[in-house]
C-alpha cells in the first residue's frame, strides 16, 4: 500500500496514469471535489453539472484535473507518512472502507472478526447479540457491523483493517488501494488481465455466457448482493459483474468473422459443442462484451423505444439476457430519473438471496439508496409499497418474469394495480418502463380463439402494456431456432392393475371409520345432509376430500356443546384424509411408499397417547391392524406397482445413455407424491450414482407437506452442482428452474395446462433433451387438450399483434378501466368491514378438542403476527423446540406450539429480546363470541378474515404482559 514512509509519488503518479478507467469507473465526483481544495468553484461547478448528466463523463474530466495536480490529490488522500495513531490515517481507512463495504459485506465472514472487535473496544455487548441474531446471514450480520462500528470508536476503520489483515482478508485491502499495480490485482484474482482496458466503455456491464438464458439468471442472483460494492453512500453503485470473467466461444468466434457472414452461424453443431465445455473455461475467461443476437436484438428495440412491453419468445432464446441489456441501456442512457431497476420472478427459489431476511419496508427503505438493482418477489415490493420509505417512482425499469401471471389475485397483478392507480391519480409523476417476459402468454379458460384473444388483451391491461416484442424477421427466427431445439419426444402409457390389494386394504379402512362416523353425523339435525352429499366409492378422487374439509369444518362449528362428539367427528376426518391422499400415492407408488406416508402422518398421534381419547385410541388401533397387512402385502411380489419399476428403468436408460453429467426433472400431481416417490427413487438409483430430491411449494394446507424457501434454495445449488443428479417436482417447479445440464423431463401421469406444456419444455436446457409423458388414458386425453389449446394461443397472439393499435389500445384500457372500478368497489367494501369490526368479547377453542384457548381480549397484532399477551396461555400448551431454529428482525422462530389435550398444532414461540412471545395461527381454533352467532362457533383460515377487531400492541408493551410471574 501507499502508506509507507516517503512513497515513491512518481510510482503512484504511474499507476493513476495506468488506471485512469478503473478511476473512472470507480470514483464519485461530488465525494471526491471536497478533498480537492486546489480545484476552483467554477471548475467544481463544471464538473457537478456534467455529472447530473452523466457520472463517467465528469469523473473523466475529474482524472484529468488530477493528473495535472496529482501531488495535492495524493497527499489529501494518502497523508505521507501516516502513524497508525494518525487521525489521518483513520481517515484514509475510512475512505478505503467506503470504497470497498460491498465487498466486504460479500466476503467477511463477520463472526471470525467479531472478537477481535470487542477486544478493542470497537463493539459492545449490545452489538454482539444483535450481530450473533444474523449468524445463519452472514451478509445480514455483516451489515449490521458496519452500521454500529463507526458508533463505538473514532479510529474504527484503522482497527477494523488492522483485524482484517490480521484474518486473512488483506487482499480485499490490496484491491482498494490505488496504487496497487494490475500485476498486485491480478496476482490476487481480484481484476483479469483484459480488465483495466475494458472499464471506461460502459458504466455498467453484463459479462455473460450468450448460449443460455439460465447463465443470465445465475450471473444476476450470484451478484446481486455484490451490487453497489463501490462507495455504498453513491447515487449510482455499481455491479462489478467483471469478476465473473465468463468466456463465451461463440461470442469470440463471431469477433473474428469476415464481414458479411451471418451471425447465424454461431448456432452451428460444432459451437454448441463448445459451449457444452463452456463451464470449464469460464473461470479463465475474458470479460465478453454485452452483445446480442439479431433476434434477441429485434425483441430489445421495441422496449427500447421505452414503451411498456411484453417480451414474448421460446424458452431458452435468452429472454433474461435481453432484459438485463435492456436495463444496461437505460440506466447509462442520460437524462433519465432515477437510476434504479427491479427485476422480478413470481415464485423462483432464487430470490430468496434478498427475500429470505423477510425484508420489511423499512429494511428496504434503506437498501435503496445503496443499490441499483433488486432481485425479488413481487409480494415483497408489495409489501413495502405500503409504507412511506418505498415508491414505484424510485425506480426506472421494472422487469417481471412469467408475466403471464399478471392474473386475478396474484402478486404481480397486485403489484400492477397500484402501478396503474398510480399513473392514473398522479398523471405527471415519473412512472418506470414495465417489461414482461414469457414464453407463452396464455388462454385462460378460452374455448375459441376469440376469447383467447380477450384474455390476452386482459393481460395486457394489468400489465399496462401497450407492445408485444415477438421474432418476426425470418432470418431471426430460423437463427432463434437454432438455440431453442426442441426435444425429443417419448410417449408411454401406464399399465392398468386388473388387482389392486392395498387399495382393497385401505378403502376397507376408510368404510370402517365411515361407520363410526355415520352415527355421530346423523345425531345433529345440521349434519345430516353431510352423509347424503358424501361421494359414494370414490374414495382416492379430489371430490371426496373436498367433502371431508367442508365436513369437518361444518361439524367443528356447528356442535358447540356437544364437545365430545364433535371431536370424535373431527378425529375420523382427519384419519380419513390420510387415507384419501395414501390411495392417491398407491396409484402411482409401491405399498411399502403408502406404508410410510401413513406412518409418518399418524406419528405425531401415535407420540402423544396421552393426549388421546377413547375413540382416537380406537382410530390408532385401526391403524395399527391396517399397518399390518400393508406390511404382509409387501412380501408379495404382486402387490407391487408395475409402472414404477418401468419408471425406474426408464430413469436409468436415460441417465446411462447420457452420462452422469445430466440431470433430469419427474413432475407429478401432488406434494404427497412428490416426497414419497423421491424417497423410492433415491433408493432404487443411489447406487447408480443419481440421487433424488423432492422440490415442491410451500406448506399451504392442512392435507400438504411442503418445503421451505431457504431448503428450496440450497436443493437446487446442490441440481446445479450435481450432487442432486434428480428432482421429483410438482408444477412448481415447470418455471424458472434454469439449470444448464438439465436433459432429461419425465411427466408421471401429471397433467396441468396449456403453460405447462411449453414451460416444461423450457426445463430441457441441454441440447438433446428428452421429454417422456408416462401416464394413463385420461392424463392423454388432457395433454392432447391442452396441445390443442397451446396451438390456439399461438394463433390467438397473431390475431392480437395484427390488431389495429388503436383499437388494441381502446380495449385495453376499457379493461383498465373495468378492473380498476371492481377493484375500487372490493377495497371500499374491504374498507368498511374493517372499520364496523366490532370490538366484542370472543375467546377461542381448539379446533379439535374444544379445550379453552384465550380470550379474545389477550390477542393482540404486533406487527403483522397475532400474539397472545396472557401469561396464563402456557400452561395450556405444549412446547416442542425446532430442529432448526430461524432468525428475521432479532426475532427467532424458537418452537412449535400444541394444544395441551390433543395433537393440534396452535402456532409457534418466538424469541423477542431474550423473551418467550406465542404466536397463533387463527385455523387451529373455533372462534366463540357473545354476537347473534353466539349459538354457533365460527372458524377462519386467515386472521385477515376475523370480523373482530383485534388490537395492535407495540413491543415493549408486550413484553411486559409477558413477563414471567414471580
Amino acid at each position: 500500500m501507499a502508506t509507507a514512509n516517503n512513497p515513491d509519488l512518481n510510482e503512484i503518479r504511474r499507476n493513476i496514469r495506468a488506471n485512469v478507467s478503473l478511476f473512472v469507473k470507480l470514483i464519485y465526483p461530488s465525494e471526491i471535489l471536497d478533498f480537492i481544495p486546489s480545484i476552483s468553484d467554477e471548475v467544481v461547478e463544471i464538473i457537478r453539472e456534467k455529472e447530473s448528466n452523466s457520472r463517467i463523463e465528469a469523473a473523466r474530466h475529474l482524472m484529468k484535473i488530477v493528473i495535472e495536480r496529482y501531488d495535492v490529490f495524493i497527499k489529501r488522500i494518502f497523508q505521507t507518512s501516516p502513524s497508525s495513531s494518525n487521525n489521518e490515517y483513520n481517515t484514509y481507512c475510512e475512505f478505503i472502507f467506503n470504497r470497498i463495504r460491498g465487498d466486504l459485506i460479500r466476503r467477511v465472514n463477520p463472526f471470525e472478526i467479531l472478537e477481535d472487535l470487542y477486544s478493542r473496544k470497537c463493539l459492545n455487548i449490545e452489538d454482539k447479540e444483535h450481530i450473533g441474531a444474523h449468524r445463519d446471514t452472514p451478509v445480514v450480520a455483516c451489515r449490521e457491523m458496519f452500521v454500529r462500528l463507526p458508533k463505538r470508536q473514532i479510529n474504527w476503520a484503522l482497527h477494523l483493517f488492522e483485524v482484517l489483515g490480521k484474518n486473512g482478508y488483506d487482499h480485499l485491502v490490496t484491491k482498494a488501494d490505488p496504487s496497487a499495480s494490475n500485476e498486485e490485482c491480478l496476482e490476487k484474482g481480484l481484476v483479469f488481465s483484459s480488465y483495466a482496458s475494458q472499464l471506461d466503455k460502459t458504466e455498467v456491464k453484463i459479462f455473460a455466457d450468450n448460449e443460455r438464458e439460465d447463465r443470465d439468471r445465475t450471473m444476476i442472483t450470484e451478484n446481486v448482493s455484490y451490487i453497489g460494492s463501490g462507495y455504498t453512500s453513491s447515487k449510482y453503485a455499481q455491479a462489478n459483474i467483471e469478476n465473473l470473467g465468463i468466456n463465451s466461444s461463440c461470442e469470440e468466434k463471431l469477433d473474428t468473422k469476415k464481414n458479411g457472414e451471418n451471425d447465424s452461424e454461431c448456432g452451428s453443431d460444432d459451437e454448441k459443442a463448445e459451449h457444452e465445455a463452456s463451464e470449464k473455461l469460464q473461470i479463465e475467461g475474458k470479460p465478453v462484451e454485452n452483445k446480442l443476437r439479431s433476434y434477441q436484438q429485434e425483441l430489445a428495440d421495441k422496449a427500447l423505444l421505452g414503451k411498456n412491453t411484453i417480451i414474448c419468445a421460446d424458452t431458452n432464446s435468452g429472454k433474461t439476457r435481453v432484459a438485463l441489456y435492456i436495463a444496461n441501456r437505460i440506466l447509462e442512457s442520460p437524462g433519465r430519473g432515477n437510476r434504479k431497476v427491479v427485476f422480478m420472478a413470481r415464485t423462483n427459489p432464487l430470490v430468496c438471496l434478498l427475500s429470505k431476511d423477510d425484508l420489511n419496508s423499512t429494511k428496504m427503505g434503506l437498501l435503496v439508496p445503496d443499490y441499483d438493482v433488486f432481485f425479488m418477489t413481487p409480494q415483497i415490493l408489495v409489501n413495502n409499497l405500503k409504507g412511506d420509505e418505498v415508491k414505484t417512482a424510485m425506480f426506472c425499469l421494472i422487469i417481471l418474469d412469467e408475466c403471464h401471471h399478471t392474473d386475478k389475485g396474484e402478486p404481480y397483478n397486485t403489484l400492477m394495480r397500484h402501478y396503474i392507480k398510480q399513473k392514473t391519480e398522479k398523471p405527471n409523476e415519473p412512472r418506470p418502463q414495465v417489461i414482461g417476459l414469457t414464453a407463452t402468454i396464455g388462454v385462460g379458460n378460452a374455448n375459441s380463439d376469440r376469447q383467447a384473444v380477450d384474455h390476452m388483451l386482459k393481460i395486457c391491461a394489468n400489465l399496462d402494456v401497450e407492445t408485444i416484442a415477438t421474432v418476426e424477421d425470418e432470418n431471426n427466427i430460423e437463427e432463434m431456432r437454432k438455440f431453442t431445439s426442441r426435444p425429443r419426444e417419448e410417449r408411454k402409457s401406464m399399465e392398468e392393475r386388473k388387482d389392486d390389494p392395498c387399495k382393497k386394504v385401505i378403502v376397507e379402512t376408510m368404510r370402517k371409520i365411515e361407520e363410526v362416523l355415520d352415527p355421530s353425523l346423523k345425531a345433529n339435525m345440521d349434519l345430516q345432509d353431510r352423509i347424503n352429499e358424501r361421494p359414494l366409492n370414490d374414495y382416492e378422487s379430489k371430490k371426496y376430500q373436498q367433502w371431508i374439509v367442508v365436513t369437518k369444518d361444518k361439524s367443528a362449528c356447528i356442535m358447540k356443546h356437544d364437545k365430545t362428539r364433535s371431536r370424535q367427528i373431527v378425529s375420523s376426518l382427519e384419519h380419513l384424509l390420510n387415507y384419501n391422499e395414501a390411495l392417491d400415492i398407491n396409484y402411482l407408488m409401491n405399498v411399502k411408499d403408502v406404508l410410510e406416508y401413513l406412518t409418518r402422518k399418524f406419528e405425531k398421534e401415535t407420540s402423544q397417547p396421552d393426549c388421546l381419547t377413547y375413540h382416537e385410541k380406537c382410530l390408532i388401533t385401526l391403524f395399527e391392524d391396517t399397518k399390518e397387512k400393508l406390511k404382509r402385502l409387501i412380501k408379495i411380489s404382486q402387490a407391487e406397482n408395475p409402472n414404477l419399476n418401468t419408471l425406474v428403468e426408464l430413469l436409468r436408460k436415460e441417465f446411462h445413455e447420457n452420462g452422469l453429467t445430466s440431470r433430469g426433472m419427474v413432475f407429478v400431481q401432488t406434494r404427497a407424491t412428490a416426497f414419497a416417490l423421491s424417497e423410492h427413487l433415491n433408493s432404487k438409483l443411489q447406487n447408480d450414482g443419481i440421487k433424488c430430491k423432492p422440490f415442491t411449494g410451500n406448506k399451504s394446507s392442512e392435507s400438504a407437506e411442503g418445503m421451505g424457501e431457504s431448503e428450496k434454495k440450497l436443493l437446487l445449488e446442490n441440481f446445479k452442482s450435481g450432487e442432486v443428479k434428480l428432482l421429483v417436482s410438482t408444477s412448481v417447479g415447470s418455471e424458472g428452474i434454469d439449470i444448464p445440464e438439465c436433459n432429461i423431463i419425465l411427466k408421471y401421469n401429471f397433467s396441468g395446462n396449456e403453460i405447462n406444456v411449453i414451460q416444461m419444455q423450457g426445463r430441457l436446457r441441454k441440447e438433446g433433451g428428452k421429454a417422456i409423458y408416462f401416464s394413463n388414458y385420461g392424463t392423454q386425453v388432457r395433454d392432447t387438450i391442452n396441445m390443442q389449446k397451446a396451438a390456439m394461443m399461438y394463433r390467438a397472439l397473431e390475431m392480437l399483434k395484427n390488431m389495429e393499435p388503436s383499437e388494441r389500445m381502446r380495449r385495453i384500457l376499457e379493461y383498465q378501466r373495468q378492473d380498476m372500478s371492481s377493484e375500487a368497489i372490493k377495497q371500499l367494501s374491504k374498507d368498511i368491514h374493517q372499520a364496523e369490526k366490532p370490538k366484542i368479547e370472543f375467546r377461542l377453542k381448539c379446533f379439535r378438542c374444544k379445550t379453552f384457548a384465550v380470550d379474545g381480549d389477550k390477542i393482540r397484532k404486533f406487527q403483522v403476527h397475532h400474539t397472545v399477551t396472557d401469561r396464563t396461555f402456557f400452561d395450556r400448551i405444549k412446547k416442542v423446540p425446532l430442529a432448526k431454529t430461524n432468525t428475521f428482525d432479532n426475532i427467532t422462530k424458537h418452537s412449535k406450539i400444541y394444544c395441551k389435550n390433543c395433537p393440534q398444532d396452535w402456532g409457534v414461540i418466538f424469541i423477542i429480546d431474550d423473551q418467550e412471545v406465542p404466536v397463533i395461527k387463527s385455523d387451529p381454533f373455533v372462534f366463540e363470541s357473545t354476537n347473534t352467532y353466539a349459538n354457533r362457533d365460527r372458524r377462519y383460515k386467515k386472521w385477515k378474515d376475523v370480523p373482530y377487531y383485534l388490537e395492535p400492541i407495540e413491543k415493549e408493551e408486550m413484553l411486559e404482559l409477558l413477563l414471567p410471574f414471580e
